[in-house]
């Protein structure tokens, strides 16, 4: 969207009046977003000169415009996304909490199963 027709848009969309509008370009905190940043910090650090902190206190209190780039952390948007009330912890029980007639019994092997699983193991993992 054009910085400029931001106003027309919001007044025809939503009825407002915006005082100040600010453009701020939101990436991830990580080390590719901030390479491509620099790459091409000749031509964003005039577009685009404020940065994470600069942008947090305008926010709070947006008078004038700005623009910029936020490196917004996992931590700080994680939040925003998740329904709290949507969230279920569904533990696995053990064995033990189990009643004893939906417990599996496996039977055991017997002593000639167990020597040719053995044989088998070891024929498979000597060098041919």
């Amino acid at each position: 969207m054009k910085f400029r027709l931001a106003p027309k848009i919001v007044r025809e969309r939503f009825g407002w009046q915006p005082l100040t509008i600010g453009r701020i370009l939101v990436l991830p905190e990580d080390r590719t977003a901030r390479r491509a940043i620099e790459r091409h910090s000749v031509v964003l650090d005039v577009a685009l000169p404020a940065r994470s902190r600069q942008l947090r206190t305008w926010l709070r209190n947006p008078v004038g415009g700005i623009a910029g780039i936020w490196f917004l952390t996992e931590r700080q948007h994680s939040n925003l996304a998740r329904n709290p009330s949507a969230i279920r912890r569904v533990s696995r029980g053990n064995s033990r909490s189990r009643p004893q007639h939906e417990r599996r019994i496996e039977p055991a092997a017997s002593p000639t199963t167990r020597s040719a699983l053995k044989c088998r193991t070891n024929d498979e993992s000597r060098p041919r």
